[in-house]
């Protein structure tokens, strides 16, 4: 498998963005993601194999227990790639991992790790790209962001007065009937600059239960005070009625959260280009795992044709 690191560690040097070296990645087999948790944070209990930072979230750490975990590392070389082989058989195609990886400007702070991730045997090049931005790091198996990096439209994109549409469709699905959409859920858009102000507040009403380390359960969320939500700088949208709602914003980065009854069932970091549409299905499963992710162009118009027939909740 292949690391790509690339970004800004600091926003505000005046250095602008590039391929990064020196970035050290742990490499976590879903075996030992408890193993990894008690070594870097001392929690003995209560932290499932499921539970990851969300993205743009940090926690400090300390040297030696980063350097202690029961985990391998690979550290990028001056292009910003890192390499490392793992052995999958015919008998076992298929391997989980969750990746973690080290601030390269503080050893002890933990800048950013992934959700588990599947890697197969039959894909011969396995790329996971990093993304830091303003000392947080993203990882993402999707080379979108990359490509915008490396073509230079990050750039072409500075000063335009063009917007996005973006829009949020809520359906449940269920394995005995048809979908169900989902009305009033609640999604919060922040915008890049503004993600530490809200882990910062969402963290402040959570750290109890896990020894101020923030972390996201797929099956279980994040459950905080849902009357925050007035103090942080998110843009709350709702889904409303027609469980379908679309809205306009600014080209940049953005975490998306599903925010409804003062859960946070998951959050996904996205690069909104300008001029374009992109569409977001949320989906909170009926067996308590969460889901949102963009989807291809026409998603709504098609499941408009198909849905004559499904029913609203909520």
């Amino acid at each position: 498998m292949r690391f790509v690191t690339f970004g800004d560690i600091d926003g505000n040097d005046g250095a602008s963005l590039g391929m990064l070296p020196d970035v050290k990645v742990a490499v976590i087999k879903d075996d030992d993601v408890r193993s990894w948790w008690a070594s870097v944070t001392g929690i003995e209990d209560n932290i499932s194999s499921t539970d990851y930072i969300p993205p743009g979230a940090q926690f400090q750490s300390s040297v030696y227990g980063i350097s202690a975990a029961p985990v391998s590392f690979v550290t990028t070389d001056q292009g910003g790639v890192a390499e490392k082989v793992i052995r999958l058989t015919s008998s076992s195609p298929i391997d989980d991992y969750m990746f973690c990886v080290v601030s390269p400007v503080d050893e002890s702070l933990i800048a950013g790790c992934s959700e588990i991730q599947t890697v197969w045997a039959y894909t011969l090049d396995t790329t996971f790209y990093v993304y830091f931005s303003d000392g947080r790091a993203y990882i993402d198996s999707s080379s979108r962001r990359y490509q915008l990096f490396q073509d230079g439209t990050w750039a072409s994109e500075d000063g335009s007065d063009a917007t996005a549409t973006v829009a949020f469709v809520s359906i449940l699905y269920s394995d005995v009937g048809p979908p169900t959409f989902l009305r009033n859920r609640l999604v919060a858009v922040i915008k890049d600059e503004d993600i530490g102000h809200w882990w910062g507040t969402i963290s402040g009403d959570v750290f109890s239960d896990k020894s101020e380390v923030l972390l996201l359960n797929y099956y279980e969320g994040i459950q905080f005070d849902p009357r925050l939500l007035g103090n942080t700088p998110a843009r709350i949208v709702n889904t409303g009625y027609d469980a379908i709602t679309k809205i306009e914003i600014e080209p940049g980065d953005y975490l998306l959260c599903e925010v409804t009854y003062g859960l946070i069932g998951g959050c996904i970091y996205e690069h909104i280009a300008a001029s374009q549409v992109y569409t977001y299905e949320i989906n909170p499963s009926g067996e308590g795992g969460f889901y949102i992710g963009e989807q291809s162009e026409g998603y709504i118009e098609r499941h408009l044709r198909v849905s004559k027939d499904w029913e609203f909740s909520g």
